[in-house]
């Protein structure tokens, strides 16, 4: 009733996190798991909205009528297991759409790539299963008659134990690929099985002895029998696909490329060096590996984005060179318009990141990653609205999708000027992970800009512990590849309205 009379962007909207736990009583304060979990699901929670356990869900879904949103399983600062979220936004909250049930919405079959087991009975084998799985994802994902869920959702359930009916269910898809892989000196073994996720029957079956050379023609053989048992109606670019085997890199270069994969993807400083190493020992073996570079250049343009460098010739020139030498080797792989993207991106090159970043999502149009490298392209470039739209459908492959993906979001609702649902996203990146510095730079332009700022000095103070040095504005403006005078404008008032220094 106190918001009826007052102006939208001064009425108060709270947050609500709920849980069921055990909670201890000791004079006049409260502490325990269930504390601390309700605290970390309140973070998430959409302004005016909340956010809610699976425990809960579970028990008041069915008694009340609300659009319950899942949020996959998070992982919060000092819970040992991850937890099972669901949003609601009750008074005009935002709520990124994200994916479950909605999944029927696409007309073409749906399938699910599980992480293949690692059985090769040494748990540091688990980067070469993993691997195997990331390039089936990947080769399923350029069928255009395939919707293919991404590889963030998949691997959730890699240590749960769920029957492939409720995986199926949860992730919204009809077919399941499930298999094991076991690498024993210079000999592969590899099964796999296409399971409906409706009736529990088999579709195909089967198991590969080989030499481990041959790991590239099992991959290919793989998709041929998928596209075959689901019958799916490939266009021109589909059969030319799986009609030319791609580029057969030496497996000594493929092991490092896969172990370099593993270590970027945990997005830590330390982790991006250890792939940098990886990477550019494939290269060293073979320099003619195209994805090498692509995953090398990446590890520059991370770098960059982390503030970790500013030195140019030490991360963006030599995330160009590398990305170009990829395109010139192989022109056929999403990774590598998308290393180059990034490239021309940073480098203020918005047409041809935007152009290059397109041409990714055209040979790879299940590729969520894909989708949100053009959508923050158009985020910062003047069309936030559109950038929001296809970070949607990023979101729609993804049910497990990386923090950055609100990230962009919110960049992308900060532009609009709505602060509060730009300042509702970042909390839910900054929660799956608080070491991206973009996530702190914009809560702190949102909180001064909605007055509160010391909330914006502390956010200035997790801009420094990321990035191990003071962020000014002109750095960042510097940095940022805005194109928008207006937009410039905004942020540079904003940014002293925060205190970031000049």
């Amino acid at each position: 009733m106190r918001n009826t009379d007052v102006e939208e962007r001064q009425r108060l909207r709270f947050r609500i996190g709920l849980h069921l736990g055990d909670v201890l009583v000791e004079d006049d304060d409260i502490f325990g798991d269930g504390v601390n979990i309700a605290a970390r699901l309140e973070a998430l929670a959409p302004p005016g909205g909340l956010c809610m356990s699976g425990t809960v869900y579970d028990v008041v879904h069915r008694r009340i009528d609300l659009v319950y949103q899942p949020y996959g399983d998070q992982e919060f600062k000092n819970i040992d297991e991850p937890v099972r979220a669901y949003g609601v936004a009750i008074d005009g909250g935002v709520n990124l759409t994200v994916p479950g049930k909605t999944k029927a919405k696409d007309s073409r079959p749906s399938i699910a790539v599980l992480p293949f087991e690692n059985m090769s009975g040494d748990a540091e084998q688990a980067y070469f299963s993993d691997g195997i799985t990331e390039d089936l994802i990947t080769s399923l994902s350029k069928i255009d008659g395939l919707f293919v869920i991404a590889r963030n959702s998949t691997f959730t359930y890699k240590e749960q134990r769920k029957t492939v009916d409720e995986i199926a269910a949860d992730l919204g898809v009809r077919y399941i690929l499930e298999g094991s892989v076991r690498k024993a000196r210079e000999r592969v073994r590899i099964t796999a099985q296409l399971v409906d996720g409706q009736t529990g029957g088999h579709l195909w079956a089967d198991r590969y002895d080989r030499d481990l050379t041959d790991v590239f023609a099992v991959q290919d053989e793989v998709t041929q029998k998928i596209v075959d048992a689901l019958q799916v109606e490939l266009t021109d670019r589909d059969r030319q696909n799986l009609g030319q085997p791609g580029y057969v890199a030496d497996v000594e270069a493929y092991d490092y490329v896969l172990r370099g994969r593993d270590q970027y993807l945990r997005y830590t400083r330390e982790a991006s060096v250890q792939a940098r190493e990886m990477f550019a020992k494939a290269i060293a073996i073979d320099p003619g590996y195209a994805e090498a570079h692509a995953w090398l250049s990446a590890t520059y343009i991370h770098e960059w984005n982390q503030l970790w460098t500013r030195d140019v010739s030490e991360s963006l020139e030599p995330a160009l060179d590398h990305a170009q030498k990829a395109l010139a080797l192989d022109d056929s792989l999403p990774i590598v318009h998308m290393a180059l993207s990034q490239s021309y991106q940073w480098q203020n090159r918005p047409d041809d990141a935007c152009a290059t970043a397109q041409h990714a999502v055209s040979l790879d149009p299940n590729n969520a990653d894909a989708l949100g490298a053009l959508a923050e392209i158009f985020v910062m470039s003047g069309r936030p609205q559109e950038g929001i739209d296809l970070i949607e459908k990023a979101i729609e492959l993804n049910l497990h999708f990386p923090a950055w993906h609100l990230t962009i979001a919110a960049w992308g609702r900060f532009w609009q000027r709505n602060y509060d649902d730009a300042s509702s996203l970042i909390r839910r990146a900054d929660v799956r992970n608080p070491d991206m510095l973009g996530n702190h730079i914009l809560l702190a332009l949102c909180h001064a800009l909605n007055g509160d700022l010391e909330k914006a000095a502390h956010a200035i103070g997790e801009c420094r512990r990321v990035s191990g040095s003071e962020v000014n504005i002109n750095q960042m403006v510097r940095d940022v590849p805005f194109l928008n005078q207006g937009d410039v404008d905004h942020f540079i008032e904003a940014a002293r309205v925060a205190g970031f220094p000049e």
